[in-house]
């Protein structure tokens, strides 16, 4: 079981990749966006994935994978030690004219639901098979899953808004 998944793929991109991998197992994407007084939680949908991911969004704005039934909007804190056990945590997926930021997706419990196992499982092996992504080992002895689509396009980066993080090279994405 992966606790820890690295994808080099835009958010919106992701959550259509998994898609039917939510379907299968009834679960949900939430992404949490500011508010005047906080955040909330905002349910993301196939349908609603380009209104609702913003490309540009906060750097410490998360998204969330979980089995649990909430709300459409909600103020729900997925880090609560009886509910993480339904949960995976995802940051990063950002991305502007010239960059792409890695996606990392991470179970949070130490003992997580079998359900939140199946799915981080699922996703890992949907990446192996799928045609259009690839996977290189970066150092650190971490492995990272990419995007064949961005190659040549963007550059791949660990974090968009530091600009003292190196540049992750894969094949000819670096210009």
């Amino acid at each position: 079981m992966p606790i820890y998944t690295r994808i080099i793929t835009s958010l919106s991109d992701f959550i259509i990749l998994i898609d039917e991998i939510l379907t299968k197992y009834g679960a949900s994407v939430f992404v949490e966006d500011k508010t005047n007084d906080g955040f909330i939680n905002k349910l993301v949908i196939t349908d609603n994935t380009t209104r609702l991911v913003k490309s540009n969004r906060d750097k410490n704005l998360n998204f969330f994978i979980t089995t649990l039934s909430l709300e459409h909007e909600n103020r729900f804190n997925f880090y609560d030690d009886a509910q993480c056990k339904f949960v995976i945590e995802g940051k990063g997926g950002r991305e502007n004219a010239t960059e792409l930021e890695m996606l990392q997706l991470r179970v949070i419990s130490k003992t997580p639901d079998c359900l939140i196992n199946k799915i981080s499982n699922e996703i890992n092996l949907k990446l192996k098979k799928d045609s259009g992504y690839d996977s290189v080992i970066l150092r650190g002895n971490h492995k990272v899953f990419y995007s064949k689509a961005y190659l040549g396009k963007k550059k791949f980066v660990y974090e968009i808004d530091n600009s003292l993080l190196p540049i992750i090279e894969i094949g000819n994405n670096v210009n």
